[in-house]
């Protein structure tokens, strides 16, 4: 689990999944685009946010969550 700030935040766990907050209280779930174990996360601010998980897994958003894509860095 991950917070930007006091409202804004993610947890993330097996098959994929993300869910989100942006009040600090309500979830809902967003796409990530994989299906792996996701076992961390990092906040920077409510825009942008990691997630990595098993298989070398490293995703980002940019817009909240909105989207989810692969980083490049961790293509082989």
């Amino acid at each position: 689990m991950a917070f930007a700030d006091g409202q804004n935040g993610w947890a993330a766990g097996n098959v994929g999944t993300i869910v989100h907050t942006t009040d600090g209280s309500t979830w809902s779930t967003q796409p990530s685009g994989v299906t792996v174990a996701l076992n961390g996360l990092f906040a920077l601010d409510a825009a942008h946010a990691w997630a990595v998980g098993n298989a070398g897994t490293i995703l980002a958003t940019t817009n909240g969550g909105a989207s989810w894509t692969p980083n490049p860095a961790a293509s082989p």
